[in-house]
């Protein structure tokens, strides 16, 4: 049982696109049309026992998929709420380059902030090509708090989050990361490395990674970086 309760600082170096042929006497034009959806901003909840709609995501993959459908960009801050007791959740949650985040006016962040309200975000990545339950790749501004990342016990790597691509300014705060009693020094809370399937090549570049009052249970290191 690992826990830390100070704060610590790690640092290393759609559109769709219809196109119609208008044809009219005396007339013939193209004309192009773009639709996009709105981009995320704002308050948003994830509950299993709503269906997504509005703004409720059924669970993280919905709202991945949302995230996904606007270019992987946001028009102002972001919460998302977990909804207390609808959980667990099994799903692996990977976050790319996320734009419009950035530091915001008086030291606040443009980001994406997930409460997670003690409900748990299980995955079992079976020895895949992506052993963490969340992968943060090129990702800034993001914030848990309050939430449970359980990895699940399939595969030689254990990892609860794997960061690389220069992730930035990521915070956990009151989280909970376990890794199913596994003791192996492949076994991980939080990993800094560009590699998808070893703990020990690849790269790590990352900067102000923030653990607040976090608790690491099981596992060999709680955070480690190559």
């Amino acid at each position: 049982l690992f826990i830390m309760r100070k704060s610590t600082i790690f640092s290393s170096g759609s559109l769709r696109r219809q196109i119609f042929k208008v044809m009219g006497i005396g007339i013939a034009g193209l004309f192009t049309f773009s639709v996009a959806n709105a981009q995320l901003s704002g308050n948003y909840t994830i509950n299993s026992g709503s269906p997504t709609g509005g703004n409720n995501f059924n669970d993280f993959t919905a709202f991945m998929a949302a995230l996904t459908s606007n270019s992987n960009a946001i028009a102002g801050p972001v919460t998302v709420t977990v909804a207390p007791g609808s959980g667990p959740y099994s799903d692996q949650l990977v976050l790319p380059n996320i734009s419009g985040t950035g530091p915001g006016p008086g030291g606040t962040r443009v980001g994406i902030t997930f409460i997670g309200n003690g409900e748990t975000l299980n995955y079992d990545p079976n020895a895949g090509s992506n052993n963490a339950v969340i992968t943060l790749n090129s990702a800034d501004y993001v914030t848990f708090q309050n939430l449970v990342i359980k990895r699940g016990t399939s595969g030689s790597y254990e990892w609860g989050v794997r960061m690389y691509g220069n992730a930035s300014n990521i915070r956990f705060d009151s989280c909970t990361i376990e890794m199913s009693g596994f003791t192996s020094s492949n076994t991980i809370g939080i990993l800094a490395s560009s590699s998808n399937t070893s703990a020990s090549s690849g790269s790590s570049t990352f900067s102000n990674l923030e653990v607040w009052n976090s608790t690491f249970i099981s596992g060999y290191y709680a955070f480690r970086a190559y």
